[in-house]
């Protein structure tokens, strides 16, 4: 068996040390890349639910994929997991005129099809129960790091209860809600 130097022999041992370090790093990037994800997933969910309004996000293409727990609140059933843009309709609300808003009239349907960056509609919502309230519906892109949309989101906005001014005219027992201000 021939021999080597010592200097060699350290060398070649540090040599595959590495490729060795180097072969357990890349086989944990896989698992430390997922634990990096979940983390920012659950970091997410938990902020949703500190919002106080209701959040509703979809996929590209329209398939409702969360709502935030204020959703339910509001709208007095488990969130619909629509599965594309034309099943909105499963949504049951009206307009001030009393007819039904369509499927493609939400504002998450127009972002995601008209490629809308920023649609609002304030809508009489029927609940769970029965009952029904005024709620503003605001859709928007929701961009990834390059600006790309990846996820489009429908947040019925901070004043649950919204009668619009026409309807509002109509019957004097319902009463539109001031804007919420900030104040220091």
């Amino acid at each position: 068996m021939p021999t080597q130097p010592t200097d060699k022999m350290a060398t070649e041992l540090l040599h595959v040390q590495e490729e060795l370090a180097a072969k357990n790093v890349d086989a944990d990037a896989p698992k430390k890349q997922a634990q990096r994800a979940s983390h920012r997933l659950n970091f997410l969910e938990a902020m949703m639910e500190t919002v106080p309004v209701g959040v509703v996000m979809a996929d590209a293409e329209g398939k409702i994929i969360y709502g935030n727990s204020h959703v339910e609140k509001m709208v007095r059933h488990p969130v619909l997991h629509s599965d594309d843009v034309d099943a909105y309709g499963e949504w049951v609300s009206y307009h001030a005129d009393g007819s039904r808003v369509q499927s493609h009239e939400y504002p998450l349907a127009r972002v995601i099809q008209n490629r809308e960056d920023h649609v609002e509609i304030d809508v009489d919502y029927q609940r769970g129960d029965g009952t029904r309230f005024w709620m503003r519906i605001i859709g928007e892109p929701v961009l990834d790091g390059e600006g790309g949309a990846d996820r489009r989101d429908r947040r019925p906005d901070r004043y649950r209860r919204r009668t619009p001014l026409a309807r509002g005219a109509e019957h004097p027992d319902c009463r539109i809600e001031p804007p919420c201000e900030e104040r220091i």
